[in-house]
């Protein structure tokens, strides 16, 4: 059974003050992403799909969303290793403790990955940004992105990263997880094939959705643009240690979701940096050379 177009959720914010471009571009990913979303009974399987290159689209990702474009090299030796560059932009609010957390955090994606954070003191004119601002909300840590903000157009968009709670160095695996949304990977339990059949794969989970807040039932919800494999790698098993996965439970008590054929289902959703299944995935998605 193939999953049908109102299962799938869009955040469309609208800020008061947007200018006629910022909504002509949230009415275009609107576009895109409803087009997307018709054609998944007809569509070929996820793993099947080529992952975007050289910062040239294909006509939809093969993860949660595309790749950051390049950012101007800083040197001949990064040119030649291909690559890739996000802009960062800190609000004048952040201490220096959480600055540092998540530049900490940076690293744990650079580390084997092609993919390099550039920190710029004014955001860039011409492309899209990481804004990381403090937020006084102290229950959230988020990223408002999965995946370049600017979808199928080219400005300077920002991709906002809101951190509540995780201001400290305590917090580091909190934020590289939401770094890896920001670069395009959505959380692996939100796959077509995590808590329902696609494509003769999975469930690979179930869900007690009568166990599960109805604040984060959306968790649990799937997304189309999930990453699955794709035609270099073919279908990406499940990947159940992924940095981005949740735990099974919550508030020591509630059970949000159990798993037959899973291992060790306790260090689910506990883990301090990304699973090597995390880092392949982005290498694919960003086509970086090994």
């Amino acid at each position: 059974m193939k999953p049908w177009p109102h299962l799938f959720s869009l955040e469309v914010v609208l800020s008061a003050g947007s200018t006629s471009r910022t909504v002509g571009h949230h009415l275009f990913v609107l576009l895109v992403a409803c087009l997307s979303s018709l054609d998944i009974a007809n569509s070929i399987p996820r793993w099947e799909l080529d992952c975007a290159t050289g910062g040239h689209p294909p006509a939809e990702p093969c993860a949660g969303g595309y790749p950051w474009i390049t950012w101007p090299v800083p040197s001949i030796e990064h040119f030649y290793s291909k690559m890739y560059h996000v802009p960062v932009v800190f609000s004048s609010l952040l201490r220096p403790e959480a600055k540092k957390a998540f530049w900490m955090a940076t690293h744990l994606w650079e580390a084997r990955t092609c993919v390099r954070f550039i920190f710029l003191d004014e955001p860039p004119t011409d492309q899209p940004y990481l804004h990381v601002h403090l937020n006084e909300d102290k229950t959230v840590c988020a990223s408002k992105c999965v995946g370049r903000p600017d979808a199928l157009t080219f400005g300077a968009y920002p991709c906002i990263v809101s951190l509540g709670f995780c201001r400290t160095a305590k917090y580091i695996p909190t934020i590289a997880k939401i770094i890896g949304m920001s670069l395009g990977l959505n959380p692996e339990q939100r796959r077509l094939d995590a808590a329902q059949e696609y494509e003769g794969k999975g469930p690979h989970i179930h869900v007690n959705w009568h166990s599960v807040p109805d604040p984060i039932k959306e968790i649990f919800e799937p997304r189309i643009w999930s990453y699955l494999g794709s035609r270099k790698y073919g279908y990406a098993e499940y990947d159940y240690f992924s940095l981005l996965h949740v735990p099974h439970i919550i508030d020591s008590k509630k059970l949000l979701f159990f798993c037959a054929k899973c291992h060790q289902i306790d260090a689910i959703g506990q883990a301090t940096k990304p699973s090597a299944e995390d880092i392949r995935r982005l290498n694919d998605i960003y086509s970086c050379i090994a």
